[in-house]
Formats: C-alpha cells, structure tokens, sequence
C-alpha cells in the first residue's frame, strides 16, 4: 500500500493507517536524528514530535509537491535545527553566567567500533548544520541532491555547495585521524 493511500485512509479516521506510515517511515527519520542531534535521547524525542507534527498537519502535505518521507525529513530538519538553537542560546546565557564551558557527553564504549563510531559522530558535529544536513540525507538516508532541496526548500546549487563544502571539511578532521594524528 502506498503512503497517498495511507494517507488518505488516516485523513479519513483510520487510525491503523497512520501507525502503519510511523512503521514504515520511523527508522529512518530516528537514525537521521541521531546522526544529527549530540544526543540519542533528544533525537528519539524529537522523532516522536515530527510524527505528532505530521499527523497533526497531515491534510497539508502535498503529494505533488514531493514524496511523504522527505516532508518528514524537512520536519525532523526543521525540529531538530530549532532545538539546536535553542541549546546554543541557553549555553551561551548558562556559559556567560557561570564562566565554564560545557562538558562533551561520551557514551564511554571502549571497542574500536565504538571508536569509530564515535569519531565519525564527532567529526560531524564539526560541521555547521546546514552541512550536517546535506550530508546525513545523501549519505545515509539515500535522498537525491533534488530531493534535498525538496526537502530542506533551497536551492539545487545550495545543495551542491553545502555538500562540498562539508566533505571537504569532514576530510580535514577524519584524515589525521586516520593516520593517527589525534591531536
């Protein structure tokens, strides 16, 4: 069953026919929230608001205007890009009234999966979120350039810059590392 069926059987009451869109579409958006935001708990959160957000503006998504799953991405982007904001202004006020920077959260895994885990996380958040943004939807959610400018409303161009420039940048931080150089 396609999602525009789905849609339009929850549009009408059925309320299987969301929760079977949440199925099919949940690992997805959760595993681009963690990949984007420092911390898993507030990724999980922020995927449940995006499916309370979609359900509660499902008779605004537009079929024509591009597929079900990007419009999802453009509310995780959306949400989890609010949120960084807002962290960033309260460690700023938090920072500025204490005088110390905050600590780096660290799962403390100590198996070399974890590491690389671990450093790849790292070297994304190096990035500036618009970066992190191109890169997380190509990379590892399989969205064309096109459809990254669907999703995230920019243009195609921005979309190639952002893409660049964040693999030019990632390069920088993961290369020294790979050959050791872990200052």
């Amino acid at each position: 069953m396609t999602d525009e069926v789905l849609i339009d059987r929850a549009l009408e009451g059925e309320r299987r026919a969301y929760e079977m869109l949440v199925q099919r579409h949940s690992d997805a958006i959760l595993n681009y929230l963690i990949r984007f935001m420092p911390d898993r708990d507030d990724a999980e959160d922020i995927a449940q608001e995006v499916f309370i957000r979609a359900f509660g503006n499902l008779d605004r998504f537009d079929s024509r205007r591009g597929r079900f799953r990007s419009w999802l991405f453009r509310i995780a982007a959306n949400l989890s890009l609010n949120e960084l904001k807002r962290r960033e202004r309260a460690a700023i006020r938090e920072e500025s009234a204490a005088g110390d920077l905050l600590p780096i959260d660290d799962d403390g895994g100590d198996s070399e999966r974890s590491l690389d885990k671990r450093l790849l996380h790292g070297a994304l958040q190096t990035l500036s979120d618009a970066e992190r943004q191109v890169i997380l939807l190509n990379y590892y959610h399989d969205l064309t350039y096109r459809e990254i400018a669907e999703t995230l409303g920019i243009p195609l161009g921005t979309v190639k810059s952002r893409m660049y420039c964040g693999v030019m940048r990632l390069r920088k931080v993961l290369i020294p590392l790979e050959e050791g150089d872990f200052r």
